[in-house]
């Protein structure tokens, strides 16, 4: 409830103030929200979560208020993600769940993958605009860095029981693990998801006080130990994704010309000193990366667990090889599949056994147009790494709960910060003044 009517002020605030104002507030509500809960649920209907409200209604109040104003360059991942949209309506076709309940979830797709992470490009502009939204995500993570250190002592998740009464399905609590000890979960909803959304924050960080160093030198000492905090989570949530993005994602920062590289290495190497103790008991979870002895001490999956997921989709695939089954599958598939393809631990079997062969296209045009085509269009190196990080961590697990837009944010940052996007941009803004003149 309390999610909804915070939504819902947020929505009223932008259609009778100010929408961008009210939109960066909705950007750092998203990192604390659940977006499964409903906003109406009533039986025999289908239920409205409170993601696809939300998303709608500023994508709405956006084209009415802002479209004119904007002076951003062309979408860069448009072209993909209309070949995703695609390959989702197209399953609607061959969905278990049936046409409706799959042309639902398009839908939804649509306006909370698509459309949010189009607006995210054209709102989120100036240096003020992500000077605000990282104060936001600062206050966020640091709040949400000292409920895991209590959440890590007491081992309960209050916050986590909070939000699994809010769907009727609930969530998952991984609670205490024999191999690894009790799995943090902070203020999001899974464990691979909360290492991520850390891992995210970190490396923003790490950008904005050593590399781009805008608005934020009077406080980075705190930036930073809130941070390195965060990365202790990380290592706390007990899971090997977290850590994997982190490193990949690192070298976004790194720049051996460049005297804060050596800073940087300094300050770590320091603090994982320091906190050794705190995450000495663990430190196999991140050996576990490089060592099969390390990974068989902490279980988890395994490269055969990985084929076997493998021939449990490729079994699914056979009833609907190039549209695939649906989102909700798994309601319908019988124990034996479902016990094979377990959690889809990789991006590839999720859309393989959801969407099939269309969908591995659309999601593959996707990661190549974000690891390798945009980042090279603006020449960005930032952006490949965090985009790397990312599609990497995806292929080698499932990532749920990981806060796109926080990613989306990050990502886009680095690719406005470029020196082709301040020309691209300017032209466009020059283009539009002609245009004013003219008419």
């Amino acid at each position: 409830m309390v999610f909804t009517l915070a939504a819902i002020l947020l929505i009223t605030l932008s259609i009778i103030g100010n929408f961008k104002k009210a939109y960066l507030l909705y950007m750092l509500l998203e990192i604390f929200w659940f977006p499964n809960a409903k906003v109406v649920a009533i039986n025999g209907l289908p239920s409205v979560p409170i993601y696809l409200l939300t998303s709608f209604s500023f994508f709405l109040i956006f084209f009415a208020k802002e479209w004119y104003k904007r002076s951003t360059p062309s979408f860069p991942l448009l072209v993909p993600f209309v070949f995703t949209t695609i390959s989702r309506f197209l399953t609607c076709f061959t969905s278990i769940s049936g046409f409706a309940d799959e042309l639902s979830r398009t839908i939804g797709y649509v306006f909370f993958s698509v459309l949010e992470v189009w607006l995210i490009w054209n709102v989120i502009e100036s240096e003020k605009d992500f000077s605000f939204l990282y104060k936001g995500f600062a206050i966020i993570f640091g709040f949400a860095s000292f409920y895991a250190v209590i959440e890590h002592i007491i081992q309960r998740n209050p916050i986590a029981l909070m939000k699994s009464e809010m769907t009727p399905d609930g969530l998952s609590f991984y609670g205490y693990d024999p191999y690894r000890g009790y799995k943090l979960m902070s203020i999001f909803e899974h464990p691979i998801g909360a290492g991520i959304n850390f891992g995210i924050f970190f490396i923003m960080t790490a950008l904005v006080v050593f590399v781009y160093k805008k608005r934020y030198q009077r406080n980075a000492w705190m930036y930073l130990f809130i941070a390195a905090l965060g990365v202790l989570c990380i290592l706390w949530t007990k899971m090997r994704a977290g850590i994997f993005f982190l490193l990949i994602s690192f070298f976004s920062v790194v720049n051996f010309k460049r005297q804060y590289t050596y800073r940087i290495i300094i300050i770590s190497i320091i603090g994982l000193i320091l906190v050794f103790p705190l995450y000495k008991n663990n430190i196999n979870i991140f050996f576990s990366l490089f060592s099969a002895k390390a990974r068989e001490s902490v279980s988890g999956s395994s490269i055969s667990m990985r084929f076997e997921q493998l021939y449990g989709v490729l079994d699914l695939m056979k009833r609907a090889p190039l549209t695939g089954l649906g989102e909700r599958f798994s309601d319908y598939a019988s124990e034996d599949v479902i016990a094979k393809v377990r959690a889809l631990e990789s991006v590839w079997f999720e859309e393989g056994a959801r969407h099939g062969v269309c969908g591995i296209i659309g999601t593959a045009i996707l990661g190549v147009f974000s690891v390798i085509i945009t980042p090279y269009r603006y020449r960005s190196k930032e952006a490949f790494f965090i985009a790397l990080a990312f599609w990497a961590t995806y292929t080698l697990t499932s990532v749920p709960f990981v806060r796109m837009n926080l990613y989306y944010i990050l990502y886009f940052f680095c690719i406005k910060n470029s020196k082709r996007y301040r020309i691209k941009r300017g032209n466009v803004i020059a283009t539009k003044k002609i245009k004013s003149r003219v008419f």
